[in-house]
C-alpha cells in the first residue's frame, strides 16, 4: 500500500530512452501530466490531451508501436453506437489504434445488468464478445 501511495504521489519515477520521450513530444506537444511505466520491452505514457485520456506504447527505438483514446458516448462512430442500441447501455468505450489497425473496446451492460465486453473492428464487425 506505501507503494502505491508513494507513486500516486511522486509518479513511477521512470525515464523513457531519449528516443522514447522525444518520439512522445513530437507527437503529443499538448499532452498533460505524462506518466511512463515500463510494459515488457515497451514503454507505456499515460497522458491527458484537454479532457481525453490516452495510453501511448512506444518501443526502446521509439516508434509508436500502440495507442488507445477514451472515449465518450458523444465520441462513438454511429456503427458502435447504433450496436451499442441493440445490446445494451455503454458503460466504457476505447479506441485502439495499433499498427494502423482500429477497433473498439466496448465495455456495456444489458437490461439484466450483466456486463459484456465487446470488441469490434474499424467497418463494425463484431471481433469477439464476452460476459465480463
Amino acid at each position: 500500500m506505501d507503494k502505491l501511495l508513494k507513486q500516486l504521489v511522486d509518479g513511477t519515477g521512470v525515464t523513457p530512452p531519449s528516443l522514447c520521450a522525444q518520439s512522445f513530444a513530437s507527437k503529443y506537444p499538448q499532452a498533460i501530466n505524462p506518466e511512463w511505466q515500463i510494459r515488457g520491452e515497451r514503454f507505456e505514457v499515460i497522458f491527458h490531451l484537454e479532457t481525453t485520456e490516452y495510453v501511448a506504447e512506444f518501443d526502446s527505438n521509439g516508434l509508436l508501436v500502440k495507442y488507445t483514446m477514451q472515449l465518450t458516448a458523444e465520441s462513438l462512430p454511429g456503427f458502435v453506437s447504433n450496436q451499442l442500441s441493440q445490446t445494451g447501455e455503454l458503460m466504457n468505450a476505447v479506441l485502439v489504434n495499433e499498427g494502423n489497425q482500429i477497433s473498439y473496446e466496448i465495455i456495456y451492460r444489458n437490461a439484466d445488468l450483466s456486463r459484456f465486453m465487446m470488441v469490434l473492428d474499424q467497418s463494425g464487425n463484431i471481433i469477439t464478445e464476452k460476459e465480463l
